[in-house]
């Protein structure tokens, strides 16, 4: 069997066989010369020639987006492997990296329950601290990503980080001109199982990355520190019409999981460009860091949050609206849509999420980490409930129900229909998540994230939200562990909450409705319907006052509430 990877735009491969081991493939006289600049059409006949290097079919082939390239050059390089691999997956760089960070690793851990890694990139430009853990399913993914452009502040910042984590063990990715650091930073604090992997060039790590990354167990490389796939996160500047001022849009935060759809966003509809997240990769002998277009051209947005801009399939291929290939995936999803008779998200269910406005992109605060956290897919069985059991959800008289439930600081997705009921795992295959809300970040978090928020930053998460809500303040037995405040404003009780731009007051109906979105879109994802109605059942009986929060909170995410009940 052979296994290969790629770079895209690259004139060699590293593959390995049984007869040969590892080793490069390339062109012999390095890339063909092409008249003007690279092509959809000329990058494809580039990867052709050496794909077709490989000495049989390859079982897996990864291709890792190493220059950032536009939609259609990926595309083309995914046809041009098709024909020379059973299964084509593209990466983003950061997951090369990751991958590579943890060759070492793999070949002699028996990796604990709930392992701790932490990855720690340090190179001229950049020092990088990424944290993995493990879900309840034992699956790696990212936890915690800071980034920061000055050396010294990255090097002091070892200390607290590793002190949080606690790492079982500590892998450092470094430049060779910077080792010194590592082997100071190593010295000075003796980590548990500690690897120091020196490079020269960046894409030599994403190559190999790469490479394993398209190993399984019987290539020699352990499956177990493989982490889910994501997205490289898409960006766009939208100018404001009240101050005319370009301000930055996320369209889709870096390592969402795959697969996902790109959003539009809440404004003036306008011609935007869709740019990677910010991200560095190897120009001649140094590394750079620069949006690079993810489109070719512009294309027009409506100004609407649900607008569908772009989805990217499970094996991180990604298609612009209106595109071809798009239009291909949509007539699968209609077809899928009749076989089912379910709805073919993503294409006709848009998230009713807000537009995330971050100026800053590179954070130098512990709770200013770059705005991203994504769970790894769900490995839920759900989809074959829905087509056995879920024939009329969301209709007048439909015989299935969706209840979110409430239980003091948790919260979970119950899915009933006639003699049958079922709880929605999450993607750690949990059915219970923490009722906390964090602000510690540029994007919201809810859940098991938020929990981890608050033994950090308290004054960023609010939490003990049913034992709030709905009631005057004098009735409010206030806790001093609380981070938040809790403010009466013209009789109406805010949620007082630290974030990145200062303290902000939230209506409680707000609260609830970042809770009720996150658990719509998680009903969604898993069911592949659209939701419009559900039930809320609490571990003791609303008030009038109390219910009418939950209503507004619902109707900030479009859905109706046909009862309430007690648990």
């Amino acid at each position: 069997m052979v296994v290969g990877a790629y770079l895209i735009s690259g004139a060699h491969m590293r593959i390995k066989d049984e007869k040969n081991g590892v080793r490069f493939i390339g062109l012999p006289n390095g890339a063909p010369p092409i008249p003007g600049r690279l092509t959809p059409s000329t990058m494809k006949e580039r990867a052709e020639l050496v794909f077709q290097l490989s000495p049989k079919k390859m079982k897996n082939l990864v291709i890792v987006n190493s220059a950032l390239s536009t939609f259609k050059m990926i595309q083309a390089c995914v046809e041009a492997g098709e024909k020379y691999a059973d299964n084509i997956i593209v990466i983003p760089p950061l997951l090369a990296i990751l991958t590579y960070s943890l060759e070492d690793l793999s070949k002699f851990q028996n990796p604990p329950t709930k392992e701790v890694l932490l990855v720690v990139t340090i190179t001229p430009r950049f020092v990088d601290f990424i944290t993995l853990r493990r879900d309840q399913n034992f699956k790696l993914y990212v936890a915690e990503f800071e980034h920061f452009e000055d050396l010294n502040q990255g090097k002091s910042s070892f200390s607290k980080i590793y002190n949080y984590c606690y790492p079982h063990a500590t892998i450092f990715v470094v430049h060779d001109s910077m080792v010194n650091i590592a082997n100071e930073i190593r010295i000075q604090f003796n980590p548990d199982n500690c690897f120091i992997k020196a490079f020269k060039k960046w894409d030599f790590i994403l190559l190999t990355g790469g490479h394993l990354y398209s190993m399984e167990d019987e290539d020699g490389f352990d499956s177990r520190y493989h982490i889910a796939n994501f997205s490289s996160g898409y960006e766009t500047s939208i100018q404001n019409d009240k101050t005319l001022i370009y301000e930055r849009h996320i369209l889709l935060p870096n390592r969402s999981a795959l697969p996902c759809t790109i959003y539009g966003f809440d404004g003036v509809g306008q011609q935007i460009n869709v740019y990677y997240s910010p991200q560095y990769y190897q120009r001649s002998d140094g590394l750079v860091a620069m949006k690079r277009p993810a489109l070719k051209r512009p294309i027009f947005a409506s100004g609407k949050a649900q607008e569908v801009l772009g989805y990217i399939d499970e094996r991180g291929v990604p298609y612009a609206k209106d595109s071809a290939g798009y239009n291909n995936l949509k007539k699968l999803a209609q077809i899928s849509k009749s076989e089912n008779q379910v709805d073919p998200e993503p294409f006709q269910n848009p998230s009713t999420s807000k537009t995330i406005v971050d100026e800053s992109i590179h954070s130098k605060k512990p709770h200013q980490t770059d705005p991203t956290f994504v769970t790894p897919p769900s490995t839920s069985h759900s989809k074959m409930f829905v087509q056995s059991h879920l024939s009329s959800i969301n209709g007048s008289n439909g015989r299935s129900q969706i209840k979110f439930l409430f239980n003091e600081n948790f919260y979970a997705i119950e899915i009933l229909s006639p003699g049958f009921s079922k709880m929605l795992n999450d993607a750690f295959g949990n059915e219970w998540n923490p009722l906390y809300l964090s602000m510690a970040q540029a994007t919201v978090e809810v859940g098991e994230k938020a929990k981890i928020h608050n033994e950090r930053f308290p004054e960023y998460v609010v939490y003990d939200v049913l034992k709030n809500i709905g009631k005057p303040l004098n009735e409010i037995k206030i806790d001093p562990k609380w981070g938040f405040k809790l403010v009466e404003k013209d009789g109406i009780i805010y949620f007082q909450i630290e974030t990145i731009s200062g303290p902000r007051l939230f209506p409680q109906e707000m609260i609830i409705a970042a809770f009720l979105k996150s658990m719509k879109l998680q009903t969604e994802s898993i069911l592949n319907i659209q939701i419009k109605e559900i039930r809320i059942s609490t571990n003791f009986k609303l008030n009038e006052s109390q219910k009418t929060i939950f209503e507004k909170a619902a109707e900030m995410n479009f859905l109706g509430i046909s009862g309430f009940d007690v648990l």
